[in-house]
Formats: structure tokens, C-alpha cells, sequence
């Protein structure tokens, strides 16, 4: 999802890298991560079951909430 979230135009602010977790080593662990990106990109529409939040710019707070909905 971040490889994916970066290929389209977004840009991971904050974490993101593989984790390992003592004695959970056999999961699949990500640090959470915050990455800017628009409304529009197809990964913002996907849901990723990843500690990922998106940041997207607004206006005004009727836009805001238009995009969220």
C-alpha cells in the first residue's frame, strides 16, 4: 500500500518500515505510517488493513467532509 501510495503521487511522512515483534516473529508487522496524497488516488479508495493514515488537503469544511464521505 505504501509502495503503492508513493507511486501515485504520495509521500510517506512518517514511518512505514517492516517491524519485527519478539516473539511474534512469524507475523507480518508495519510501523504505523502517515503519507500525503489526494482524494483521487486508488489507494485512498482501498482499504489496506494497515496502520496507515492518509493526509489530504481541504478548503473549506463542507469539502473536507465530501471527500471523506
Amino acid at each position: 500500500a505504501l509502495a503503492a501510495a508513493q507511486e501515485q503521487g504520495g509521500q510517506i511522512l512518517y514511518g512505514g518500515g517492516p517491524r519485527t515483534i519478539q516473539g511474534l516473529e512469524g507475523g507480518f508487522y508495519v510501523t504505523p505510517a502517515i503519507v500525503a496524497v489526494e482524494n483521487q488516488c486508488p489507494i485512498v479508495q482501498r482499504e489496506t488493513f494497515a496502520p496507515i493514515l492518509y493526509i489530504i488537503e481541504y478548503d473549506e469544511l463542507d469539502q473536507a467532509i465530501e471527500l471523506h464521505n
